[in-house]
């Protein structure tokens, strides 16, 4: 897709383009802190799930601007039915764009407003790098009213503003306001400890960050933007990980002896290096770093890096012959493009609202406390073993952690669901479709817990050698949406995280929460293209869904207990 310039002329998908760059430009400063700042400039939407609302009300706010000034050919979710939207527009379309979508990034990030951001986009409305968001605004808005006149500029201005007080009012109340719980003071465990001692299904602090905090546990409680509840599709007690695995020896569980192999070391006595468990030279070892971004400095959370997907989604449908699209879009459309955008983010918005409420209903444990736990029941065992862990890219913390929540269903197997469900919906041949993607944990510029560049060109790896290590993981890969969703989720389990199950029951909530996004929100009101699979083709086994160019090691099957998964249809 040709590059559209930034802000500039008379073609609103180039104002489009540039705030949904700001919008991601922004939640990664925002998990960015600097030394000395005020806490109350950063991290004012931090962690996997707030960042995932807030990426939605961005974009949502772009899609009403875009549909209410070319005809509302799509039904909305801020304006009522029978309200008619005013006469069509396209002039001030560019103006309304840029208006609400910096109203609503000023209204959930007041810290980062007259902040220096890095421009990436370049062209004229950057006159200084970093340049500061307001003047972002001032900017494109001097670049509307020379294309499209101070008339148009003015209108588009007015409902922008109409907009994001609109997203402001049906949303500042749903709950995302309420502080994060904390263990020893109003962190509530499912289950009452027994002698001092949880039961082996409980949920517990991570023992090598000691985190406190119960991040997101109160996420269930928000209202989510499409689903009907937070718990529309949580799994029923009796389908739930606690029934299925508390009367089982943790030893024997699907894939706890992959952890074991795959996805950590062992440190003796806690000091020093003892027979590591992981070669450095494994892809499950890359895997688990490239589809990171865990809450850290310059990358943000997941949702970024699904948008950034998208981003390269939507390249490869505009540059692919009509006859490979859905109709779902029109790529020189403004109004479909936002929409595409919307849709994609909505779903990530309620997928976080619906894996964290499964999340606190069943605090279910992460590898480590289990894995430790029964290794304490050895005398002689003298050896402790520490995941791989979160990657803690761009800090100068120096250890990797458990994400501080429960394991089950997984958070990024989740949203992944979700993205590739919507995607599904914009090509004609969803199961053969391929995308390029270049991770920014692997673009040669951010910094691993080692304190090593990731694909700095001549660089040396992390186990000493230099060169190859990293040679495949350090330019774009070729994807298909199923063996993508399928990687995104395992890649959670070789970082030593969570389970198999978190990651298999986790697609199928995003496939699920995709499903009703597709079919509920932003309708077209002709009725227009119906939906397609939402999910992986039906039937196929784990290791029919393995990138074509990732390697596991021998027995992976085995090892992970996925010998009888086979993928489940979603409609």
């Amino acid at each position: 897709m040709q590059q559209l310039p930034f802000l500039t002329g008379n073609d609103p998908k180039s104002y489009l383009a540039g705030w949904h760059n700001i919008s991601l430009d922004v939640t990664a400063i925002d998990h960015s802190p600097i030394l000395n700042a005020s806490p109350a400039t950063f991290l004012q939407q931090f962690g996997p799930a707030r960042a995932a609302r807030a990426l939605a009300l961005v974009h949502l706010a772009m899609f009403e601007s875009a549909n209410r000034l070319t005809g509302a050919r799509y039904e909305s979710l801020v304006f009522p039915t029978n309200e008619p939207p005013p006469a069509a527009n396209p002039n001030a379309v560019a103006a309304a764009i840029s208006e609400s979508a910096f109203q609503v990034i000023s209204w959930l990030y007041p810290g980062l407003t007259d902040m220096a951001l890095t421009s990436r986009m370049g062209g004229q409305c950057v006159t200084s790098d970093p340049l500061i968001l307001r003047e972002y605004i001032y900017c494109s808005l001097a670049e509307t009213r020379k294309a499209f006149g101070e008339d148009s500029t003015q209108i588009g201005i007015a409902l922008g503003r109409e907009i994001a007080g609109r997203i402001k009012t049906k949303f500042q109340g749903d709950g995302s306001a309420t502080p994060e719980p904390v263990w020893s003071s109003d962190f509530s465990p499912r289950t009452v400890p027994a002698a001092g001692q949880f039961q082996i299904t409980q949920w517990q602090i991570d023992p090598v960050s000691k985190l406190q905090v119960a991040l997101g546990g109160r996420w269930g409680d928000v209202h989510p933007m499409t689903l009907s509840s937070s718990f529309q599709f949580r799994r029923s007690e009796a389908q739930s990980p606690i029934r299925r695995h508390r009367d089982k020896d943790p030893t024997n569980w699907d894939s706890y002896k992959a952890l074991i192999e795959y996805a950590g070391e062992y440190r003796l006595n806690s000091t020093g290096l003892s027979d590591p468990a992981i070669a450095l030279a494994r892809d499950g070892f890359f895997v688990a770093q490239l589809w990171a971004y865990d809450a850290t400095a310059g990358l943000c959370a997941p949702g970024r890096l699904y948008n950034q997907i998208a981003d390269a989604v939507l390249k490869e449908i505009v540059d692919k012959p009509a006859s490979r699209r859905q109709g779902a879009i029109d790529p020189d459309k403004v109004e479909d493009v936002a929409r595409f955008y919307s849709l994609v983010n909505l779903a990530l918005g309620d997928a976080a609202i619906a894996a964290w409420d499964e999340k606190y209903h069943f605090q279910f444990p992460r590898p480590i406390t289990v894995i430790r736990s029964t290794q304490a029941k050895d005398p002689n065992t003298k050896k402790v073993w520490y995941p791989l862990g979160a990657q803690v890219t761009n800090s100068e913390d120096g250890k990797n952690i458990s994400p501080p929540f429960p394991a089950y269903p997984s958070g990024h197997a989740t949203f992944g669901g979700a993205l590739f469900g919507v995607l599904r919906q914009y090509v004609a041949d969803p199961n053969t479709f391929e995308f390029k993607f270049l991770s920014d944990e692997f673009n040669g510029k951010n910094k691993d817990v080692y304190n090593y560049v990731r694909c700095l060109s001549n660089a040396e790896n992390p186990d000493g050698s230099t060169g190859g290590k990293y040679a495949k993981f350090c330019r774009e890969r070729t994807f298909t949406f199923s063996c993508a969703e399928r990687e995104n989720a395992d890649s959670r389990i070789f970082m030593g995280v969570h389970w198999i199950f978190d990651a298999d029951d986790g697609i199928v909530l995003g496939n699920q929460v995709a499903s009703h996004v597709v079919r509920t929100a932003l309708k077209d009101k002709s009725g227009g293209v119906q939906p397609v699979l939402f999910s992986a083709p039906p039937g196929l086994k784990r290791a029919d869904l393995i990138c074509r160019d990732t390697a596991w090691p021998d027995g992976w099957e085995e090892a992970f207990g996925a010998k009888d998964f086979v993928t489940t249809e979603i409609r």
